[in-house]
């Protein structure tokens, strides 16, 4: 409820910056408590509020956010749409590692609607960044992410996640040295 009131004082007194930001906190309560549809209206209206402000980075993680939530939502078209402006917003504001963050998710969609060669292609620029910029880690993970999607290019039939991926890593990380 205070988020809702403080968007609205904010709103009435034609405060942009800080509407667009009280719009991506609620935004993202209402996501934890999975209303989607909330949280996608919000996001959609802060991203819109930034774009009008020329904070071009602000917008890019609220289209992010948009797009993950367009994703849960099964609106693949319009979350396709948001996370390539997310990427080629952070790129164009020289945020590398955000950039390569969010080209990891955009690669999931891309795989989910069945285009394999362009998510391998954002997995393997995200991949070139994370090492350009030492995150062993996350360069570990693409890998994964990448042999999951080779694997699921040549056997349909087999079923893996994120959190697949996250978990074989983990559990390489934690063999002995």
């Amino acid at each position: 409820r205070a988020g809702t009131q403080a968007r609205a004082f904010f709103a009435g007194r034609r405060i942009p910056v800080w509407t667009a930001m009280c719009n991506n906190n609620v935004a993202v309560v209402y996501y934890s408590l999975h209303r989607l549809e909330d949280a996608a209206v919000l996001y959609a209206e802060a991203a819109t509020i930034c774009r009008e402000e020329g904070m071009l980075l602000d917008e890019a993680g609220c289209q992010a956010n948009l797009g993950l939530v367009q994703t849960e939502l099964g609106r693949l078209d319009l979350a396709l749409q948001s996370m390539q402006r997310a990427v080629a917003l952070f790129q164009s504001g020289d945020r590398a590692a955000a950039a390569a963050d969010c080209a990891q998710n955009l690669a999931l969609l891309l795989s989910r609607l069945g285009r394999t060669d362009d998510a391998l292609a954002n997995l393997q620029a995200a991949r070139q960044t994370f090492a350009v910029l030492g995150r062993n880690v996350d360069v570990a993970l693409t890998d994964l992410k990448m042999a999951a999607l080779h694997l699921l290019a040549a056997r349909p039939d087999v079923t893996l996640t994120c959190a697949d991926a996250a978990d074989a890593c983990f559990a390489i990380s934690d063999l002995p040295h």
